[in-house]
């Protein structure tokens, strides 16, 4: 008998979303690579950044670095900066070492009326009650807020992917995460979380690595894709 083949495809989903009430920089001109952090006390791992497409002006230059700063025997932390072309702000951790806390993924928000230094949003996975969680710490445009579980439950949430969007002048964020063998989205709205969506609910395989992306003129339309493991005998 032959061995099971692990393989896997992608799925892509247009979301429309309806509501109701040592980590290296490289610019856009193909330049020398810098080098941002460097230390003989951590470990710097899995970067993300963000600067959405929420506006065309393309002036602005800062946008927000999250990683996970790693230092034996201690766990993990998540660190956030801005990050202004190969210049750094200073380092605000997010999470401390009593646990582990990974996958950071950052959202953060631009437009013409502010030229830097917008709001925006940093989710990661942590295990500090025993299982994984996703957590949540938002920026005000001033100083990063206390993280907070966006929901716990006795299953493993983890994999966030977060994006900001508008509407009615209204700030808000579209997060997805895996639990279980499925992709789930869960809509920040005029600062209240409302109830998830099972996206992949019908599907027998296991779902998971999403990634989101918002279309820049139409503020309620996301596009969602995510891996699904196929066993072929």
């Amino acid at each position: 008998m032959k061995p099971n083949k692990i393989i896997a495809d992608i799925f892509i989903l247009c979301f429309i979303l309806i509501t109701f009430t040592n980590c290296f920089s490289q610019s856009g001109n193909m330049d020398t690579s810098h080098v941002l952090l460097s230390s003989q006390e951590f470990d710097y791992k899995n970067p993300q950044f963000d600067k959405s497409g929420g506006s065309l002006n393309y002036s602005i230059k800062d946008c927000i670095l999250a990683y996970e700063k790693w230092s034996s025997p201690r766990k993990p932390v998540i660190s956030v900066r801005f990050i202004n072309y190969n210049t750094l702000g200073t380092e605000t951790d997010l999470s401390d070492n009593s646990s582990l806390n990974i996958n950071p993924a950052v959202a953060y928000f631009t437009d013409f009326s502010q030229v830097e230094n917008g709001p925006g949003a940093v989710a990661f996975q942590s295990n500090r009650d025993g299982n994984w969680d996703i957590y949540i710490s938002f920026y005000n445009s001033v100083s990063w807020s206390t993280p907070t579980a966006v929901g716990v439950t006795t299953e493993n949430e983890t994999e966030p992917c977060i994006v900001p969007y508008r509407h009615n002048n209204s700030l808000n964020y579209l997060l997805t995460f895996k639990r279980g063998s499925d992709i789930y989205v869960k809509n920040f709205f005029n600062g209240v979380w409302k109830d998830e969506v099972n996206l992949t609910g019908n599907d027998s395989l296991d779902c998971f690595s999403s990634e989101m992306t918002k279309t820049v003129y139409n503020d309620n339309q996301f596009f969602i894709a995510y891996d699904r493991k196929l066993s072929l005998m």
